[in-house]
């Protein structure tokens, strides 16, 4: 005998729908009150196969929602063929979809749709007053959304945090609107600062941690009991740091005691995609709660990483060269790349624009310099500096005032000019953009070079961003120069007795090194280098002697000297 297959009975779909915007109305519109006027509608009506779709927690203005796409799914798969809502605004309220839905698609699935308190029965025919209903719902959740934007702005504006606590903090029992410091978590923090000064980057910090097992952030939170919307649970491994978790935490301000509001926007209310603000487009209010990293630690490790990215650590120790970043050619500008040998375990720096070895570069010398050269050449550099510091004070000072005169009036010039052809640029890349788009759109170029192209346009105004806000943090600085000249008296006075030179000692003092490729031959070789000191550039010290020489014997009967002059 032949099985028959037999059809499921088709069943009604209560939907209920509720937003967090809808709580200002009370309990009416509550998922509680919402399924039993529908059960009870059904019960009256003699609808006894029921199925409820519940969406908590989901704006009216898209249709992205769990259990509306499984409600649709059943109506694809033929196993619902009626849907009933407590009223029209909990169907949705973007006046497009709702009219989409009951005017085509309900209809050609042949889909009974009822709204209970608006009278709305597709069944009985149409209603002309619906389209206005729709109208009106959807110039209700604009109105909301003014309303919401508006009391944030007022919140930012007060200093109030519009963001759930960062790592490191929880909220005041006695005020919900003031961050006090969690000090387990905190620690965490201070340590993972700490790790980054020694110039250990976010991988290896990473791994650190790991290996300490502590508790990722939201394993912590979870380990604490506190839910935090949007985070996933980590049971699988709550160990398991990764380097763009640490990554964000060195950048949050909100160490310094920072307030950050308005980090992320929507473009409509519509559209519940969050993107990310500029920093410019950010309010920062600072000095409202209790610092864990004081600002000047939490700008050096922004220096720090401004520096080394990109660049290779040492195989020696694991972490990134103190010198890295901050090393340029002296012909062509160019940066120097970190090298290590294995042949005889010597670290240099090298032009990357040499050309040899195959590249395409624009320089005809190698420009190399030995890591332990260097390091002895600045240290003795920094000892001649500190020097003249501790011979007299008052003398130090007003060499400061007059070096920086001579030099910070160009460098603003020059980082004006850099900001302006930046801020440029991405103006040029929006609009490079759009005409890709619009030619993608017209068949002008296909979707694989459109994909290509606009990637390329992303990463590029990505590090121009990232690189203007390394330019207008510096240009203030320049403006700033009674802070800076301050600062730099301070950090001279603290490396006083340096021993070690490390990034964090290298980032404080010298912006940048220029080294000249090595003249000469045998043991009468040498290398001039160019120390450019933050706040006061290069410079001839005030000490009276003439610039040290350090001399290498590199091999037998082969030595080089080096010197650091100014000019």
């Amino acid at each position: 005998m032949q099985s028959r297959k037999i059809k499921p009975e088709k069943s009604a779909a209560l939907y209920c729908r509720l937003s967090r915007d809808d709580d200002i109305q009370g309990e009416s519109n509550s998922i509680a009150n919402q399924k039993k006027i529908l059960l009870k509608y059904a019960k009256d009506h003699g609808i006894e196969n029921v199925e409820v779709y519940v969406d908590d927690g989901f704006s009216g203005t898209n249709f992205n929602r769990p259990d509306f796409k499984r409600m649709m799914e059943d109506i694809e798969n033929a196993l619902v063929d009626t849907v009933i809502v407590k009223d029209l605004s909990r169907f949705g309220r973007n006046y497009l979809e709702v009219g989409y839905y009951l005017e085509e698609y309900f209809p050609s699935n042949d889909i009974r749709f009822i709204a209970v308190n608006d009278n709305v029965d597709s069944s009985l025919g149409e209603d002309d007053f619906t389209p206005f209903r729709n109208i009106m719902n959807e110039w209700y959740a604009k109105d909301i959304s003014r309303k919401v934007k508006s009391a944030h702005r007022a919140k930012a504006l007060a200093g109030e945090p519009l963001s759930k606590p960062v790592y490191g903090y929880i909220r005041n029992p006695m005020d919900k609107k003031h961050w006090i410091i969690d000090p387990e978590a905190a620690a965490v923090v201070k340590k993972i600062y700490s790790l980054a000064l020694s110039g250990w980057g976010t991988d290896q910090i990473a791994r650190y941690l790991e290996s300490e097992k502590i508790l990722t952030p939201t394993a912590y939170w979870l380990s604490k009991g506190i839910v935090i919307p949007g985070r996933k649970d980590t049971t699988l491994d709550p160990y398991y740091w990764g380097n763009t978790t640490v990554k964000g935490i060195l950048e949050k301000r909100e160490y310094m005691g920072d307030v950050v509001n308005f980090k992320s926007y929507t473009k409509s209310y519509k559209n519940k995609k969050r993107y990310r603000n500029d920093e410019s487009d950010m309010l920062i209010i600072e000095n409202v709660h209790e610092p864990i990293i004081d600002r000047a630690t939490w700008q050096a490790v922004r220096t720090l990483r401004n520096q080394s990215k990109g660049r290779r650590r040492s195989p020696k120790s694991g972490i990134i060269n103190p010198f890295s970043g901050v090393m340029y050619c002296a012909d062509c500008g160019g940066k120097m790349r970190f090298r290590h040998y294995d042949s005889n375990g010597l670290e240099y720096f090298e032009c990357s624009n040499y050309k040899g070895k195959g590249t395409r570069g624009i320089c005809e010398t190698t420009h190399r310099i030995r890591c332990d050269a260097l390091d002895m050449v600045v240290k003795e550099e920094l000892r001649k500096l500190t020097s003249v510091y501790e011979n007299s004070k008052e003398e130090f000072c007003r060499f400061l005032e007059k070096e920086y005169e001579s030099t910070c009036g160009q460098n603003k010039e020059n980082l004006e000019k850099r900001i302006r052809t930046l801020e440029s640029r991405n103006e040029q890349i929006d609009i490079l953009y759009k005409k890709i788009y619009e030619d993608n759109c017209f068949g002008k170029i296909s979707d694989e070079m459109f994909s290509v192209m606009s990637k390329d346009y992303e990463k590029e105004k990505k590090d121009n961003t990232e690189l203007l806000i390394s330019l207008n943090d510096e240009l203030r600085r320049e403006k700033d120069g009674k802070a800076m000249k301050e600062r730099f008296m301070d950090t001279v006075s603290y490396y006083i007795d340096v021993k070690e030179l490390t990034p964090l000692v290298v980032s404080e003092l010298i912006e940048r090194i220029e080294v000249f490729h090595a003249t000469g031959t045998g043991n009468d070789k040498h290398q001039r280098i160019i120390i450019h000191y933050n706040f006061i550039g290069s410079c001839e010290l005030p000490e009276g002697d003439d610039a040290n020489e350090i001399k290498i014997d590199t091999r037998q009967g082969m030595s080089i000297s080096y010197s650091a002059l100014a000019v």
